[in-house]
């Protein structure tokens, strides 16, 4: 079960990158809180660690 829920979280993140660089956009979880303009960060990719 383990194995399957890894697998969901792998697909659901590959589908939202593939999403984004298709259509552009900014995705943020809820773990942001935006002080200043996003305009500086076009064609920006990032990955928590």
């Amino acid at each position: 079960m383990k194995k399957v829920a890894e697998l969901c979280i792998k697909l659901s993140n590959l589908i939202r990158v593939a999403t984004l660089y298709k259509h552009g956009r900014v995705y943020l979880d809820s773990h942001f809180i935006i002080l200043k303009d996003l305009a500086g960060w076009r064609n920006a990719v990032g990955h928590k660690v």
